[in-house]
């Protein structure tokens, strides 16, 4: 598909503002089909700004949810320990 440089960058903050797949390919102005599978080709620039930007938002958000476990939330304690379980159970092997 390979998307220009400004597209791109409008792809990662789409997926940064979880933006539906559907949506992002009106505004970008493409078909919907071939963004899709841009996206899921784990060697194309599209994937890498559509994780890009979903990876900025996951990271902000679980510091938020840390912030607020820290500063004694329960629900945001409630939340980090089901990150802490996802996170010990995606990396068994390496603890």
């Amino acid at each position: 598909m390979n998307l220009k440089t400004e597209l791109l960058k409008a792809l990662e903050d789409f997926a940064y503002n979880l933006i539906p797949i559907h949506v992002m390919a009106i505004m970008l102005e493409v078909d919907e089909l071939d963004l899709r599978t841009a996206i899921e080709q784990a060697d194309t620039e599209e994937h890498k700004a559509y994780y890009k930007g979903y990876g900025r938002m996951l990271l902000e958000t679980r510091q938020s949810i840390i912030r607020s476990a820290q500063n004694g939330s329960n629900p945001a304690q409630i939340a980090l320990l089901g990150f802490i379980r996802q996170f010990e159970a995606d990396n068994k092997s390496m603890l």
